[in-house]
């Protein structure tokens, strides 16, 4: 965890210059780790590109790897990326709603939600 409390401090500037490749490098640390919660952080860099390139592939293996080690957020994000299609993967509203509940199950509020809203 020393690795994400690292990275955390980069992407915020706490005591060191805010930086997001440092953030990334730290998170990726944790994240080879097995800490579910660098794997989320390393999943949303990949994502959105802050710190390394913008890599949809490499963002969905995060989130995949958060999601199966118990990640609610990355388990909703998985959610999201087959009900809108996006990070390489094909609309799935039957994956979507599977993400979603599982998610709940984890304890997401925002995942609950988008069960109801997908399961009528």
């Amino acid at each position: 965890m020393a690795a994400r409390t690292l990275g955390v401090m980069f992407q915020r500037g706490n005591g060191v210059s805010r930086s997001d490749d440092s953030a990334s490098r730290w998170f990726g640390e944790g994240a080879r780790s097995g800490d579910p919660e660098s794997m989320l952080q390393l999943a949303i860099a990949y994502d959105h590109g802050r710190g390394v390139r913008k890599e949809a592939a490499a963002a969905l293996d995060w989130y995949s790897r958060a999601a199966n080690a118990g990640q609610p957020d990355a388990t909703f994000a998985l959610g999201d990326a087959y009900e809108k299609g996006h990070l390489g993967v094909q609309k799935d509203r039957r994956r979507a709603l599977e993400c979603y509940r599982k998610a709940a199950a984890q304890g997401s509020k925002d995942a609950a939600s988008k069960v109801r809203d997908l399961d009528r």
